[in-house]
């Protein structure tokens, strides 16, 4: 009797393994009929972008700047113009210079 019973016993504890190794998560699997699709792969990184050649800009007179014909990232070539300063403070300024050699002389 004892032999029996051990018997079922081990043949319980086998089909309760087997069960709960059964109800594991259930993969959900999705199909599509054959066909022909791009493949686009995106990466995503951090860093910075430096130019080849960097220019610093800079004016020889100082004044309002009253027009800007470039914008950042525009490129531009030697001699453009590429901004217009108010002409009325640097006029004021040769008006003085002429008055002062005036009076040296």
């Amino acid at each position: 009797m004892g032999y029996i019973k051990g018997k079922r016993v081990l043949i319980f504890a086998v089909a309760a393994i087997f069960l709960l190794a059964c109800n594991k998560k259930k993969v959900k699997v999705v199909t599509e009929k054959v066909g022909s699709n791009n493949i686009t792969e995106t990466v995503s990184a951090i860093g910075k972008i430096y130019p080849e050649i960097e220019v610093q800009m800079s004016s020889d007179i100082s004044g309002e700047i009253m027009d800007i014909y470039v914008q950042e990232g525009d490129s531009v070539n030697s001699g453009m113009l590429l901004a217009k300063i108010n002409p009325d403070l640097a006029e004021s300024n040769l008006d003085q210079a002429r008055a002062s050699f005036q009076n040296a002389k």
